[in-house]
């Protein structure tokens, strides 16, 4: 007979309650069965463990050290088994993570990473900044488990990736205030549906006027910045 978990439990609740109905209810088992599991282990390690009386049952001297080896064993099983049941739900081991450097500077990112480690402690956190081609490649080749990036408009994404997006963004143009008064004019001129020709008064404006102009239209436009002017069509 090969010894098994369940035969030290059940020689530990012996050796703890030193009564066979007492621990035989403690296991949820009869009584008979357990006695017989008991001298089974007796003999297959064919020493005396219990010593038994009618009025009481005591441990001798070699049971009282399989009591300290059994618990011991028990722990480390159920240690074992806890360690693989945690990493099969995703709650310990290590998670790769890689980003942009952008990445850090969105309340997303940081609140993320401080709401992962607080809820899932046991779970290493391996952080690793890069550029996104080298991010998406670190995925795709497994060197990566995920990653955050800002990938290119339209760009596709290597074979065997997903992306979920997780933050949109808004850009904004910065501008002085004389050039936004320029935007607000054009944008204006562009909601009354109107043909409009605007003097610049530095022809080197031109250009940026042309940006502004493609900025509200979405529509192609013309710069002519030899007399100094944009025409909206």
């Amino acid at each position: 007979m090969s010894i098994e978990l369940r035969h030290l439990r059940y020689f530990v609740a012996v050796a703890e309650e030193l009564h066979f109905s007492r621990a035989a209810q403690r296991l949820h088992i009869s009584q008979p069965p357990l006695s017989q599991h008991i001298k089974a282990v007796e003999s297959e390690l064919g020493v005396l463990l219990l010593r038994r009386t009618r009025r009481r049952v005591e441990l001798t001297e070699a049971g009282a050290r399989f009591l300290e080896a059994a618990r011991t064993t028990l722990e480390q099983a159920e240690r074992a088994m806890d360690i693989a049941r945690r990493i099969g739900r995703g709650e310990s081991g290590t998670l790769r993570l890689g980003f942009t450097a952008t990445a850090p500077f969105t309340r997303v990112f940081t609140q993320a990473v401080r709401a992962y480690r607080a809820a899932l402690p046991g779970v290493h956190l391996e952080l690793a900044l890069s550029t996104t081609a080298q991010v998406l490649e670190a995925v795709r080749t497994g060197a990566l488990d995920v990653g955050l990036v800002r990938p290119a408009a339209g760009a596709p994404l290597p074979a065997g990736l997903r992306a979920l997006p997780v933050l949109t963004d808004r850009l904004m143009l910065v501008l002085p205030v004389t050039i936004m008064l320029i935007y607000a004019l054009l944008y204006m001129m562009f909601k009354s549906g109107k043909w409009a020709t605007l003097i610049l008064a530095n022809v080197s404006m031109a250009p940026l006027g042309g940006l502004l102009a493609l900025l509200i239209t979405g529509t192609h436009f013309s710069v002519s910045s030899g007399v100094g002017f944009l025409a909206l069509f």
